[in-house]
């Protein structure tokens, strides 16, 4: 009975192969929030996706981004967003609303929120199998990742501000992996370890520089 549906079978296989094959995996995008007086624009974001970045960047004013409710296991923030910090960044990795406003406004314009899908799971962002040490670090940190990981072939890493501190390219040849970057020049802060595949974002960790 199952050979007589055999030719039908093979046919349905052999179409979503190719369609794995022509549909590219969902790559991480970039939200910009401008930040100006009276109000966050846009207000509102409702398809981003975990490991997307949020950046918000200031155009006018003196202004906050502050959480005031995120979804249990994702990280609360509290930066400020005037002339002298333009800019700031935030990629979830736990799905749910995330609700923000600047203080101390308190006009209505000054709230804004984000809504996240794709997660894994809570902590997504948080892989046992990517090592950054010590942790916090000073004049070098090291990263280990194994090689059931080779897709990997660059590292991001990311002040709180969202400026790209430093991009470094990695061995394609396949095995464990590690790196050493030299850190003298990075100013004390916290910092996002980008993992990433090309365009993709692999694993996002946080680390801190004192």
């Amino acid at each position: 009975m199952c050979t007589k549906n055999f030719p039908g079978l093979f046919l349905k296989a052999i179409l979503i192969l190719m369609l794995a094959l022509v549909i590219p995996p969902a790559q991480a995008k970039k939200w910009t929030v401008s930040v100006k007086n009276n109000s966050f624009t846009p207000y509102n974001l409702t398809h981003v996706r975990a490991k997307d970045t949020i950046q918000w960047v200031w155009v006018s004013g003196s202004h906050s981004t502050t959480s005031v409710s995120v979804p249990d296991g994702a990280d609360t923030w509290n930066e400020p967003i005037n002339a002298d910090t333009t800019s700031f960044i935030y990629i979830p990795t736990v799905n749910g609303t995330y609700l923000y406003r600047s203080t101390p406004d308190t006009v209505p314009g000054m709230n804004g929120q984000f809504t996240v899908t794709g997660a894994s799971g809570v902590g997504d962002n948080e892989r046992p199998d990517f090592l950054i040490f010590p942790n916090p670090f000073h004049s070098q940190v090291n990263i280990n990742f194994p090689g059931n990981h080779a897709a990997v072939n660059s590292v991001e890493i990311f002040s709180q501000d969202g400026k790209l501190s430093r991009s470094v390219r990695l061995n394609p040849e396949p095995g464990s992996k590690s790196l050493t970057i030299d850190a003298t020049d990075l100013p004390c802060g916290t910092y996002l370890f980008r993992f990433m595949d090309g365009a993709r974002t692999i694993s996002v960790q946080k680390a801190i520089r004192y």
